[in-house]
């Protein structure tokens, strides 16, 4: 009876060990992926600077070299922090920032 005790007893243990690394993996994925969720953010607030960079070096016109700079610092700011890198994502982005209408200051006249 004593074996069968001592056998019960380290099964739990074991399975008690097995939850806990299941439970704080899962735990470490959630924080991994809203810390992800935090520096995406981050870098999509960059886009504006990354922009106007990039108009500031090619000027008018060559557009292609354009998107293709901020999307290389993009790039480059993802692997800095450890972020996937989804170039789909971040051309909508792009679009959206360069359809939106700029504010028109009124003349003071």
């Amino acid at each position: 009876m004593v074996n069968d005790a001592t056998f019960w007893t380290t099964i739990a243990s074991a399975a008690v060990g097995i939850v806990m690394s299941v439970v704080s993996v899962l735990i470490n994925k959630k924080k991994n992926k809203s810390q992800k969720l935090v520096e995406l953010a981050k870098i999509a607030q960059k886009l504006p600077e990354f922009i106007s960079e990039a108009e500031n070096i090619f000027g008018a016109g060559n557009g292609a070299a354009k998107l293709t700079y901020v999307l290389n610092k993009v790039q480059i700011e993802c692997l800095k922090n450890n972020v996937e890198f989804n170039e789909e994502q971040f051309k909508g982005e792009i679009e959206n920032i360069l359809s939106t209408p700029e504010k028109k200051v009124p003349n003071a006249d």
